[in-house]
């Protein structure tokens, strides 16, 4: 996993302290290849926290999903400044529509022709673990009005 963050040449002044750490949670915490990398730095005066994650896929991950974002998490904050004035969270993580047997890929396909994406949002696994608390409280979000992203079967049109 890696973690590539670029600064202005005119700004390489203003920074301090860059560090770099992870949290490995693939295969017993040996394998990187799930887990996070963080970033802590001072830019300005203002401290700063980056993080890319790679969580659990398949639709049956849920559940190790919302664990990967704890471990992650933890190392997070143990990690970075207890008192960050940005911390930036992005990656792939992994999260499905929740109604799989109600919203198979081809109904998925036609709400998302059909413009419907705040009904598909509604099932959204991150935006329902979020609403009840599980992962990400205290983050802000932008508004999504992009269309999900998902695998096709091979030579399924």
């Amino acid at each position: 996993m890696i973690l590539n963050v670029f600064l202005k040449s005119d700004s390489a002044w203003a920074l301090e302290d860059a560090e770099v750490e992870r949290e490995m949670t693939g295969l017993a915490g040996l394998y990187g290849n799930k887990g996070g990398v963080f970033m802590k730095f001072k830019l300005h005066g203002q401290k700063f926290c980056i993080v890319n994650s790679h969580f659990h896929a398949h639709d049956e991950g849920l559940s190790y999903r919302i664990q990967d974002y704890k471990e992650v998490n933890n190392g997070r904050e143990e990690f970075c400044y207890v008192s960050s004035d940005y911390i930036f969270w992005l990656g792939d993580l992994n999260f499905r529509i929740q109604e799989k047997d109600e919203y198979s890929a081809q109904k998925i396909y036609r709400m998302i022709q059909d413009k419907q994406l705040a009904a598909l949002y509604q099932q959204d696994q991150l935006k329902i673990a979020k609403d009840s608390g599980k992962i990400f409280r205290g983050y802000q979000e932008a508004s999504i009005k992009f269309a999900p992203t998902f695998k096709l079967v091979v030579d399924s049109g």
